[in-house]
């Protein structure tokens, strides 16, 4: 592992390209056998050396005007090589220590000085670059949870052992305004060019989620000290809102809505993979395929831009929340932190939200399910913020004010700064039953529903809307397959016996017409007719009528043909067995060639 990683370093200081990619071909093979070691056996890791090489490279960038293409290829290679070392347990502990991962939120402080542009360019290398370094970050953040909640950590519940130098370091982006700012572009960035599957907010939700980790561990042990609680060490958020100015909020507030309903279509998209859900949703991706770029582009050019108090117009802002409140109803159960911070940073929001049908049951049924975990604790606090909007703040229950009064001192903290609520089917009921004796009817009537279905046990999640519909869809295309399968074997099997008919009467028609023209070939002389030879030959009796085969003795006054009677010697009975004849056999051949012949 240490010499395919210098290997590698060495490519990338001489700019040889085409021996890179096969060196980190060979990091990669080291790491896979490292990997799927014995894990009693040691592992051999790389050196600190090469291992700051590697981040000195991943942190090389300077600003928009020194950003080269050149520079973003480097980027990937090194980002590829830090994602290789990661999936090795041993590796990825070795590279992830305080000064390195501290370093890699300085490098997106760095970038996020750079004004992002579109698509080309070298502000397009800038935003490219920013969003790898903001992967690397989610990377080594996921390693790092995986160290609090893993088996040397912990429990998953967070309770374990203490948190490392580099969780703190992950902890501490909270307060950095820039580094957020630098995040939320590359998630920005990510989601309007599709860059990648993975979730956008993953680096800024590890990093609040280690922030809420090492509050609930550090209170506990600062109330045993002669300070008390009181401390401001054990409040981790302290130093983000001393950071954080109110412009750096307003932006915050103006740039997530959207990029939540991005990231909510986009993982509602990726919930529809298959060849069924690929075919139903082509189409109409194809048709709003052009329309989402185009909002894509305006809701990067906006948060790129940082508010300084001000509002879009009412009509972008009426749009930018029907967009919003659709991908929330959408996204089901996953919907719920979207929710919770929407309601946080944006109170103006909270009306249209609860009176939105489906959110105020989705809120209420997570939050009494008793297997959601932390979403069904998230539901709950959401619901309070949700129904001031509607009852008086006085008429709620204390914890539901104590949620309120966070949210609307420290913005800052609501990523997850609220207090803990004990979701549980009776804090519920109080909220529903203080939004049931509200003065919106709207509201009140939803509210009385569900507190009634809460009662009697029957509040249970349904599908989102989007899921029924798709399902509906998929069941609608099976029957129409179905129906199609089953028209087309009918039309095959008839036209199979169509053509049958058909070869069987052209073959009748032609031994026919065989028979007649060797009758009617001039010089040749028949064998005698006997009942052995025309039972042979197939025909009927001479003195027997052509076509039904009715003789004299049986009553029918046979008359030789009139076109070719006194040639071939046919009779019939009647006129309509010598029209049969004509028509349907062909004799009318046979008396044009005797007409021919007899001229």
């Amino acid at each position: 592992m240490e010499a395919a990683l210098r290997q590698l370093l060495s490519c990338i200081d001489s700019g040889r390209r085409d021996a890179a990619s096969a060196a980190i071909e060979r990091l990669q093979h080291a790491c896979r056998a490292a990997a799927s070691s014995s894990p009693t056996r040691a592992v051999e890791v790389p050196s600190e050396r090469s291992l700051d090489q590697l981040l000195q490279h991943l942190c090389q960038a300077g600003g928009s005007a020194l950003a080269t293409k050149a520079d973003f290829i480097t980027s990937l290679t090194t980002n590829r090589a830090l994602l290789t070392l990661l999936n090795v347990r041993a590796a990825a502990d070795a590279f992830l220590t305080e000064g390195r991962v501290a370093a890699l939120i300085d490098a997106l402080e760095a970038l996020d000085g750079c004004e992002g542009g579109g698509g080309g360019g070298r502000e397009g290398v800038s935003e490219m670059r920013l969003w790898l370094l903001s992967g690397n970050l989610a990377a080594a953040a996921q390693h790092l949870s995986f160290q609090r909640n893993g088996p040397t950590g912990g429990d998953v519940d967070g309770g374990g052992g203490p948190i490392n130098p580099a969780q703190l370091a992950l902890a501490g982006v909270i307060s950095r305004p820039a580094a957020v700012r630098a995040l939320l572009r590359a998630a920005h960035t990510q989601l309007s060019t599709e860059l990648s599957a993975g979730d956008p907010l993953s680096a800024l939700e590890h990093a609040f989620l280690a922030a809420d980790c090492l509050q609930e561990r550090a209170t506990p042990a600062l109330d045993n000290t002669p300070s008390g609680p009181s401390s401001c060490a054990a409040d981790p958020y302290a130093a983000a809102r001393a950071a954080w100015q109110d412009a750096d909020t307003d932006w915050l507030c103006e740039a997530l809505p959207p990029l939540l309903a991005m990231r909510l279509e986009e993982a509602r998209q990726r919930q529809g993979t298959g060849p069924r859900a690929a075919h139903a949703s082509h189409q109409q991706q194809q048709q709003q395929q052009q329309q989402q770029q185009q909002q894509q582009q305006q809701q990067q050019q906006q948060q790129q831009q940082p508010a300084h108090g001000g509002t879009s117009s009412g009509l972008e802002e009426n749009e930018e929340e029907q967009g919003a409140v659709a991908a929330l109803v959408d996204g089901g159960v996953y919907a719920v932190p979207q929710l919770l911070l929407l309601a946080a940073l944006r109170p103006g929001w909270r009306p249209r939200l609860i009176q939105e049908p489906g959110i105020l049951e989705l809120l209420s049924a997570v939050a009494a399910a008793p297997d959601q975990g932390e979403y069904s604790h998230k539901a709950l606090r959401t619901l309070c913020l949700l129904a001031v909007s509607t009852a008086p703040a006085e008429h709620l229950p204390g914890f539901a004010r104590a949620v309120l009064e966070v949210c609307d001192q420290r913005p800052a903290d609501a990523w997850a700064g609220l207090p803990v609520l004990e979701s549980d089917g009776g804090a519920v009921e109080e909220v529903l039953g203080c939004l049931a004796g509200c003065h919106d009817t709207r509201v009140r009537d939803r509210a009385a529903l569900a507190l009634t279905q809460l009662r009697v046990g029957k509040l249970h999640l349904v599908q989102p809307p989007s899921l029924q519909q798709q399902r509906r869809q998929q069941q609608q295309q099976q029957q129409q397959q179905q129906q199609q399968q089953q028209q087309q074997q009918q039309h095959q099997h008839q036209h199979q016996q169509q053509q049958q008919h058909q070869h069987q009467h052209q073959h009748q028609h032609q031994q026919h017409q065989l028979q007649q023209q060797q009758e009617d070939k001039p010089g040749t002389q028949q064998a005698p007719s006997t009942p052995a030879t025309g039972i042979a030959r197939g025909e009927r009796p001479r003195r027997a009528c052509a076509v039904c085969g009715r003789t004299a003795r049986e009553g029918a006054e046979l008359r030789r043909c009139a076109g070719c009677g006194r040639v071939t010697g046919t009779r019939y009975c009647s006129q309509e067995c010598c029209r049969t004849d004509w028509v349907v056999r062909g004799h009318r051949t046979v008396c044009e060639a005797a007409w021919r012949g007899s001229a």
